[in-house]
């Protein structure tokens, strides 16, 4: 996995700093598994000649790993934020990003390859892919202060926090519940 950033920050005014950042990386020769003696589809084919179809007979399904899967994840990040001061700091952020890869989806079978002849066939947003990301958490120290040593030990020296994230969701894939295609690796996306 090879990683990069650039951050650029700045002192805007009132205490706050803003910074700017990209974020990014590119994963290659990730593990995979691949069902290399997949059924060969054959015009009346049913789920009970599945292993009769099969390149390597009298074999049955096998799984292979191999390291032959990529990644890419790309991110704007944007933050604000005011330290510590007066009793009052805030910490905001947002993150615009995109995470694409070619088997992050587990089907059925465990297999993570639809098509195992084919590795760009399952190329597009990965399962941890969220585009928007924003979160927001303040600290905000009460100004409430006693003379008397016991009484703001019970009742001073409190203060309100408060954390919010807000994201969008993952990426859906319909899949159909079964082998549709008759290759013995079951749970295909949808053709609609």
């Amino acid at each position: 996995v090879q990683s990069w950033n650039l951050t650029i920050e700045r002192e805007v005014g009132f205490g706050f700093i803003a910074r700017t950042s990209y974020a990014g990386s590119k994963g290659t020769r990730l593990l995979v598994k691949r069902e290399i003696n997949a059924a060969v589809y054959t015009p009346g084919a049913t789920t009970a000649t599945t292993n009769q179809r099969r390149p390597m007979q009298p074999i049955g399904s096998v799984a292979l790993y191999e390291p032959v899967s990529n990644s890419t994840f790309h991110a704007l990040q944007l933050t604000a934020e005011r330290r510590f001061s007066g009793g009052f700091s805030i910490l905001a952020n947002y993150q615009f990003a995109k995470a694409i890869d070619d088997s992050s989806a587990v089907k059925g079978t465990a297999i993570t390859r639809t098509d195992p002849y084919n590795q760009a066939f399952d190329k597009g947003p990965a399962d941890f892919d969220k585009r928007h990301v924003a979160n927001v958490s303040a600290l905000w120290e009460l100004p409430i202060r006693f003379q008397n040593r016991r009484l703001n030990t019970l009742l001073g020296g409190w203060s309100l926090n408060g954390i919010a994230g807000l994201w969008s969701g993952y990426p859906f894939t319909v899949l159909s519940g079964v082998d549709n295609a008759r290759t013995g690796t079951g749970n295909q996306r949808a053709d609609l």
